[in-house]
Formats: C-alpha cells, sequence, structure tokens
C-alpha cells in the first residue's frame, strides 16, 4: 500500500508519518524510503524532460570520389574518399553508395580493367 501521507515531525534523522488505522507498522521512517509528492515538487526537485529521441537519424557523408574497387565472394566492394573527413582504408558494400550512382558508373568508365560495373547499374541510374 502506497500514498502520500502527512509528515507529522522529524525524529533525529528520521520521519514520523500520519498513516491510516488500518495499517498497523511503525510510522517512523528513514529518509531514504521516503519520496517527495510528484505532483507538488520542490523547485528543485522539477525534472525537465529530456530531449526527444531522433530514431530515424541516418548518417550521410557525400562521396567525393570512388577510389577503388574490389571483389569480396563475389560481390563489389568499393573504397572511397569522403568530404570533409580523413583517409578512410576501409571498403564498403555497394549498397552504401545509392546515392553516389553517378560516381560509380564514371568510376568504372575511367577504369575499364578493374573489377565491375554492377549487372544493375543501368537500371538504377
Amino acid at each position: 500500500m502506497s500514498g502520500p501521507w502527512p509528515v507529522l515531525a522529524k525524529e533525529g534523522h528520521s520521519y514520523r508519518v500520519q498513516l491510516p488505522a488500518l495499517m498497523k507498522i511503525h510510522p517512523v521512517f528513514p529518509v531514504g524510503s521516503l519520496c517527495q509528492d510528484p505532483d507538488n515538487p520542490l523547485p528543485s526537485q522539477a525534472n525537465t524532460p529530456p530531449p526527444p529521441i531522433r530514431v530515424t537519424v541516418d548518417n550521410k557523408y557525400k562521396v567525393q570520389e570512388i577510389v577503388t574497387v574490389q571483389l569480396v565472394r563475389g560481390k563489389l566492394v568499393y573504397r572511397a574518399k569522403w568530404t570533409s573527413t580523413d583517409k578512410d582504408p576501409k571498403f564498403y558494400p555497394t549498397l552504401d553508395f545509392k546515392y553516389s550512382l553517378h560516381l560509380l558508373k564514371h568510376f568504372h568508365l575511367a577504369n575499364p580493367k578493374l573489377p565491375g560495373p554492377l549487372a544493375n547499374l543501368a537500371l538504377w541510374l
């Protein structure tokens, strides 16, 4: 059973609380067992709500150019030079470049001896 009961007096480091007559327990509680009424908080206890959580954030980095391509387990992976970032030695799958298809096309036209181009690249463009 819980509820907002008035504090009658302070007794040492504890407080005497006015409980209903049906509750047959000792009415003195330590501070840790008590809490402020949430409907009437002290000014220093007012909690400001946290900012909303952005769930659909899709961090997009702009591709400056495609540097090279590799065939890994039958799939093409690309290394790119990104704007406003340092050198990135990592290879990325084709789907990571879905907004830079024109760069993939120019890369494959300039490098015909490297693996590729994608079979569906013309359809995607």
